[in-house]
């Protein structure tokens, strides 16, 4: 018998799970004995005589890289999304004090501060978040909304704020606010992610209730694309969990997004979540995902390499009340896992990928099309893994394996509880212009820019 389901008869959430039985970690979904575990490759491990610099913590880097300060500490104490513009400034979001603020070079290598161009009041407005920059204009969002401000040469404003998605027009808020922006020649993309670990938003009862506090409820765990004006609207993609930021794919019109997957898979099969959860600590993978038009990625019914979460493993109907590109009625789980797509490629369970980039051309860090992505790290693992700035290799179009690049925890003996050992949270990545460099931002401990780059020679 599995040892992690020894009761013969676990009923938890109104699902009934046979001690005899346990979700296998195979394609198709079928039971079995194997405890799950994510098909997600591992990272290899690094050879850590990398360097640091001045006034950067012990970060373990790769050889032939080094990191080094980018800024000071920032007095705000968080650093979150970055964005360059055409004439150098950088843009660096922080939603928990509502400002989006402007950062220019200075001769000693540093990032110092110009002004704060977006102020909210962040008890009112939530999640001041992702930017790009378009044609002379910032896009920039918040958990509800999508606005744009005319960037200036020297940094210290943005003129004609325009709103195009009013405040609250849009689904926002709860445990995933993040709002993605990709603007297109004739329209941008949009989405807003799960307002729960996971909520079954097809099901006019799970609907209906979260509807009652958030109108536009209907909305979430989709990709929408909208005229540039905002005034129209199509859905583009379904089956999103929390996509922090859409990018093309350089030289293509592909969509690539990065999802983070969702909490408790072995809640259900035998884990004692917070102290003894074996199964948890393994499953699912984070998904590196290229979004096509009418495609469906899964959420919340599989994830990882379509593996079934084990709340759905009865489901035998699931009316659907929006146009969604699955069926408009769910006979059964095994039909929504045949029409869910694939993740183009897993990070391991819980490195909760955020921020990232692709590489615009060919460099030392690797070659145009390569992603380096900044992973925040778990919360909730029993040894805590991710934090870390990662770069995923791709060949011809496709991902093939990440590599660790940055790690910025002291050792891999990081207990889930452990007041220290932690050095930085990574969140966003972006290319420094004019350089082959890049500037990631952190958030805690201590919310700071630090710049990576190649080692001459090596």
């Amino acid at each position: 018998m599995n040892p992690f389901l020894e009761e013969t008869n676990v009923k938890k959430s109104g699902f009934v799970v046979s001690g005899l039985l346990a979700l296998a970690c195979i394609a198709g979904g079928v039971f079995g004995a194997d405890v799950p575990k994510s098909a997600a490759p591992p990272l290899p491990a690094m050879t850590e005589t990398g360097t640091v610099g001045s006034h950067v913590p012990a970060f373990r880097v790769q050889a032939g890289f080094t990191v080094t300060a980018a800024s000071d500490e920032m007095a705000q104490g968080q650093t979150r999304f970055l964005q360059f513009d055409n004439f150098g400034t950088l843009y660096v979001s922080a939603p928990k004090f509502g400002t989006i603020t402007s950062f220019k070079l200075q001769p000693d290598g540093t990032y110092k501060k110009i002004a704060d161009v977006v102020t909210v009041n962040p008890k009112k407005v939530t999640g001041l978040h992702n930017m790009e920059f378009v044609d002379g204009w910032l896009w920039y969002t918040t958990s509800h909304g999508v606005f744009k401000g005319k960037v200036v040469a020297d940094g210290s404003k943005l003129d004609e704020i325009t709103t195009i998605l009013p405040e609250g027009s849009v689904p926002g808020g709860g445990g995933h606010w993040w709002r993605a922006i990709l603007v297109t020649p004739d329209g941008f993309y949009t989405g807003m992610g799960d307002h729960d670990n996971f909520s079954d938003l097809n099901n006019t009862k799970v609907l209906a209730k979260q509807e009652q506090t958030e109108p536009h409820a209907f909305e979430r765990q989709k990709i929408w694309k909208y005229s540039l004006d905002g005034k129209t609207k199509t859905l583009f993609s379904a089956g999103n969990r929390n996509t922090e930021k859409l990018l093309f794919r350089p030289g293509t019109d592909e969509v690539w997004g990065l999802d983070q997957a969702s909490d408790n898979w072995g809640l259900l099969l035998g884990d004692d979540i917070g102290k003894n959860q074996p199964i948890t600590d393994n499953i699912p993978g984070e998904e590196v995902n290229h979004y096509v038009q009418g495609k469906f990625y899964g959420h919340p019914f599989v994830a990882d390499n379509n593996f079934i979460r084990p709340e759905y493993a009865n489901l035998s109907e699931n009316k659907d009340i929006v146009p969604n590109p699955v069926p408009a009625e769910y006979p059964d789980i095994k039909a929504i896992q045949a029409n869910a797509e694939k993740p183009a490629y897993l990070f391991p369970p819980h490195f909760s990928v955020c921020g990232w980039i692709f590489l615009d051309k060919d460099n030392g860090l690797g070659k145009r099309g390569d992603i380096y992505v900044a992973c925040h790290g778990s919360w909730d693992r029993e040894i805590k893994v991710g934090y870390c700035i990662a770069h995923l290799v791709f060949e011809n179009g496709k991902p093939t394996q990440a590599y660790k690049i940055v790690n910025t925890m002291e050792n891999d003996s990081i207990g889930r509880t452990d007041k220290v050992g932690v050095l930085g949270r990574p969140v966003d990545v972006a290319q420094e212009p004019g350089t082959d460099n890049l500037i990631f931002s952190v958030d805690e401990p201590h919310g700071r820019l630090y710049r990576l780059s190649r080692i001459s020679g090596k």
